[in-house]
């Protein structure tokens, strides 16, 4: 299992979709022993493109839940 740590340094990068960064964030985030799906929530918003739709759609409504 890996640990809440390896969430925190990924990060969409510039021409990478956004089905390719939820596949592999997705896949680290079950790998993870714990419960820390607030964290998780947080990572993920964060590590999207600035200018991403979705980002700015999560800072108006933040997620609650990764589903």
């Amino acid at each position: 299992f890996k640990l809440l740590d390896s969430l925190l340094p990924m990060a969409m990068r510039e021409g990478v979709t956004l089905k390719t960064y939820l596949n592999r964030y997705w896949e680290t985030y079950n790998e993870i022993d714990g419960d820390f799906e607030d964290v998780a929530v947080r990572t993920f918003k964060v590590g999207l493109l600035t200018e991403h739709k979705l980002r700015k759609s999560l800072t108006m409504k933040p997620a609650l839940s990764m589903r």
